[in-house]
């Protein structure tokens, strides 16, 4: 669960604000460590200095440790502000130059090479030195309680070292607004592409409100809601086509039982074929509203047994017209179950024999393959279909031009919406020769 608006805008000003309130709590300690080891950083710079100027004027000689040389100004007594120490191994202080700081001698960081140590606000360093074999310590010590003479060196440095974080710190802060600006951007265009792939068969599909940003919800639910005005239109439309159908069956059944009577055979052949036209492209707006209701259950059902249904109801039908029909099982002995439904199934392969049989010419040979990889492929030595009219070929109401067909152009895009109903496709497939159709369902392969 989110703590987050689903606002775009609301989204960018929390973050805004949550980013504001970590400055606000991280910036001053930062600031004031940066402070910090930029002064000791400083200071010790100017510690070492000083020592390194002190250095080649202290020497051993029989008197023990002494000055050889005068030292600096700031090693004055009064007015310096260095103070300059020489301790021998045993603790004891030869050398007292500068101004007088009480530093204690247990404080005092006496080790084997350089130290610095901050005490009471004095900082002090310690350096080892030799001379004429005997050891001791150069102690520099530095009153940080008066730090005008380090203001300028400590504000350049500091500056220096802190500039950097100013950019980071708004860089930091565009990246991550633009991150929450690009996550709202992807969801809107997931939504766009999941509009941009509705159609006909597939009405019932909507956006996803919860996901989008809050400014761009209104505009989704307007969207579902056109969807769903479609919908019912559609769905409408779908169930006055098929009452429709179903009212015209029975009229017709009465006219083809009266044609029967005409006694002139050519005239009563003419009107027997015209009378079997119509109550097919009846029995087809019948197929669409039903494809246009809810979605068909599916379950395993064996390809080849429906196959051969098919082929039982077709084979009069094909062979009184003047074609002729085969079947090759060219998957004979393997499994052939698949996810489907079977009154679709049957109802799609009767439509693409039928479909052969309308458009072609008598003498045609119709070819119904099994292939292993779980298709049914239904092909002729027709006229075919044009690679320029593949993809139409599945709209309704769609026939060819070169060639005279009979029907209202309803078959293949009922076999269409049929496979798509079972997820799976109707495929157009190349041809050297007529039309080659096959019906592919979902897990057999191309």
């Amino acid at each position: 669960m989110t703590i987050l608006p689903r606002s775009l805008f609301g989204r960018l000003v929390v973050v805004q604000v949550v980013l504001a309130a970590i400055l606000a709590a991280i910036l001053p300690l930062l600031i004031s460590n940066l402070l910090i080891s930029t002064t000791n950083a400083v200071v010790g710079r100017e510690l070492d200095r000083s020592a390194a100027r002190v250095r080649p004027a202290i020497s051993y000689g029989p008197h023990g440790w002494t000055f050889t040389a005068p030292l600096p100004p700031m090693f004055e007594s009064k007015a310096g502000i260095r103070n300059a120490r020489v301790i021998d191994s045993l603790g004891r202080t030869w050398l007292d130059q500068g101004p007088h700081y009480a530093i204690p001698a247990n404080v005092l960081p006496l080790q084997g090479g350089h130290a610095h140590r901050l005490w009471n606000g004095i900082d002090v360093a310690s350096y080892a030195i030799q001379s004429n074999g005997h050891r001791a310590w150069l102690v520099i010590s530095a009153d940080r309680r008066r730090p005008e003479s380090l203001v300028a060196n400590v504000a350049t440095t500091f500056l220096h070292r802190f500039l950097w974080i100013v950019p980071a710190l708004i860089l930091g802060s565009l990246v991550l607004t633009l991150l929450f600006l690009a996550h709202g951007i992807r969801s809107i265009r997931s939504a766009s592409r999941r509009a941009g792939e509705i159609d006909g068969d597939s009405l019932d599909v909507r956006l996803d409100v919860d996901a989008l940003p809050l400014e761009v919800q209104p505009l989704a639910r307007a969207v579902n809601q056109a969807l769903d005005r479609v919908q019912e239109s559609y769905t409408g439309q779908a169930e006055f086509a098929g009452n429709v159908a179903h009212e015209l069956r029975n009229p017709l059944a009465i006219i083809g039982c009266r044609v029967e009577e005409i006694a002139d055979p050519v005239l009563r052949q003419r009107m027997c074929s015209s009378v079997t036209s119509a109550a097919h492209v009846i029995d087809q707006l019948m197929m669409l509203a039903r494809l246009g209701g809810e979605e068909p259950a599916t379950g395993p059902i064996d390809l080849r047994k429906v196959t051969l249904r098919a082929l039982e109801e077709s084979a009069p039908r094909i062979i009184a017209n003047g074609r002729t029909l085969e079947f090759d099982d060219q998957a004979a002995g393997n499994d052939l179950l698949v996810d489907a439904n079977e009154g679709l199934t049957l109802m799609s392969l009767d439509n693409l024999i039928e479909n052969a049989r309308r458009h072609t010419p008598l003498g045609t040979h119709i070819r119904v393959t099994l292939d292993p990889r779980k298709r049914v492929v239904v092909e002729d030595d027709g006229p075919g279909i044009r690679q320029r009219d593949r993809e139409r070929a599945r709209v309704r109401h769609w026939r060819g031009g070169d060639h005279l067909a009979e029907g209202a152009g309803l078959g293949l895009s009922i076999v269409s919406k049929a496979m798509t109903a079972q997820k799976g496709w109707l495929e157009i497939c190349e041809s050297s020769q007529g039309a080659r159709l096959a019906l592919v369902f979902d897990g057999s392969q191309q």
